[in-house]
């Protein structure tokens, strides 16, 4: 099965990541090593059934410099080395990282994960994962609901193996998704015949 730039519809992330960077080696992009702990954290939260996608453009740009701090929660198996990526339990959490100076997370994502679960009336209804919820107990309800829609079958993707938010050049963001179809599109295939909805946020 070919794309529409011509190549194989199926390859390693490492694959993917080496086309992507002879597309352009000046492109502000992660290391390999980012987009590798990204897909090794995505997958620990991989649904054994997966019923829902949620489809996001890509996680955030992850420095070098920020991505050598490594992250653990005492008593529990969630450890790693810090990417500004959802599903990475240290990004937005000052105390797992303390060393990172700015660590501001991504609580619109934790919003849409929380209502994929809970029903919201009010902003106020998302109190246990954001930070009016002390430190500990938030973490704690953040790895709850991270489980749950685990459990749920529901599960977050991107277009994108790179953090494309540094791209300002539209065309050059453009390329990327596209190089990135060998890697992405073969795994939503895969998840059939469980798969029913993928939702693009």
């Amino acid at each position: 099965m070919r794309g529409h730039l011509g190549f194989t519809l199926e390859m390693s992330l490492k694959d993917c990541y080496e086309r992507i960077m002879r597309l352009d080696p000046d492109l502000e992009i992660d290391s390999f090593d980012v987009a590798e702990e990204v897909c090794r954290i995505r997958q620990f939260w991989k649904p054994e059934s997966v019923r829902v996608v949620l489809l996001a453009e890509s996680h955030a740009y992850t420095r070098q410099q920020d991505f050598v701090n490594s992250w653990q929660i005492p008593r529990t198996v969630h450890h790693g080395k810090f990417v500004r990526f959802v599903y990475c339990l240290a990004n937005g959490e000052s105390s797992l990282v303390p060393s990172i100076h700015r660590n501001p997370g991504t609580s619109q994502f934790w919003k849409i994960l929380f209502s994929c679960l809970n029903q919201v009336s009010s902003s106020e209804d998302f109190g246990p994962i954001l930070r009016s919820t002390p430190t500990q107990e938030r973490i704690a309800n953040k790895i709850e609901l991270l489980s749950g829609l685990k459990q749920a079958g529901i599960w977050l993707i991107d277009a994108s193996i790179v953090g494309i938010n540094r791209l300002k050049d539209p065309n050059a963001r453009r390329r990327v998704l596209e190089y990135c179809e060998s890697y992405t599109i073969p795994i939503l295939q895969g998840l059939k015949p469980s798969l029913e909805h993928v939702i693009i946020i």
